[in-house]
């Protein structure tokens, strides 16, 4: 029995393979950790326990103790301070219920104008819809002794609904409540990320705002300043 020879290998694979192998992703290295968020904290006899995750690639760190909390708790606001919530309206009992269903969604302060837009447009489908059986109607059996009185009564139905969706379209958003510096750190620009002193600080090369905490260098700077 006769071996039948290896068939010629193409002309272009070698350069082809090399290619492919000296342009293939260098091996990621691993996260210096270098910067992380606090998830909880709880006082402990040593001091303030802090539950972390890295703030660029999101793995769960050591628990840290320290002398300070990260949340700052901070004074109830004057009653005259206080940001009122709007008062339920007894006569839009779906505007409050989808209120509060944005609120828990959590759209804040812009949950009341979202869940009003969601309803007028929902009130002008409404409408719509009654022209257009007005219309139909009118088509079918014509302005008339007998139907004069029905047809006004449509259209009044439509201008209501009409109203009533552009009355929606006019509900006030809360106020937000006024923002709380909560880190003395911002007096200094961060090291790390380069945010100037009064900004929070960023990750992800700025793409991300740290609003839960800063970058450690700038919490050292600061700390640098205030001691010397």
């Amino acid at each position: 029995m006769t071996d039948t020879p290896n068939p010629a290998r193409p002309a272009g694979l070698d350069a082809l393979l090399g290619y492919v192998a000296a342009n293939l992703p260098a091996t990621e290295q691993a996260c210096a950790h270098d910067s992380w968020d606090v998830t909880n904290e709880h006082k402990t006899a040593a001091g303030w326990a802090k539950g972390r995750k890295c703030s660029d690639c999101r793995e769960v760190l050591p628990t840290i103790t320290e002398a300070e909390p990260h949340w700052d708790i901070q004074p109830a606001a004057p009653a005259e301070e206080q940001r009122a919530e709007p008062a339920a309206d007894p006569d839009r009992p779906a505007l409050d219920l989808l209120t509060e269903i944005y609120k828990e969604l959590g759209h804040g302060h812009r949950a009341r104008p979202l869940a009003a837009a969601l309803l007028a447009a929902h009130t002008r489908e409404l409408s719509a819809r009654a022209r257009r059986n007005a219309d139909e109607y009118r088509d079918k059996r014509g302005v008339t002794r007998s139907t004069r009185g029905l047809l006004t009564g449509m259209d009044h139905t439509r201008k209501l609904l009409d109203a009533h969706a552009d009355t929606l379209d006019k509900q006030p958003a809360e106020q937000p409540p006024a923002p709380v510096l909560r880190f003395p750190q911002l007096a200094v620009p961060c090291p790390r990320c380069g945010a100037p002193r009064g900004q929070l600080c960023t990750s992800h090369g700025g793409s991300r705002v740290r609003r839960n905490d800063t970058h450690v260098a700038r919490t050292d700077a600061y700390q640098e300043q205030e001691a010397g």
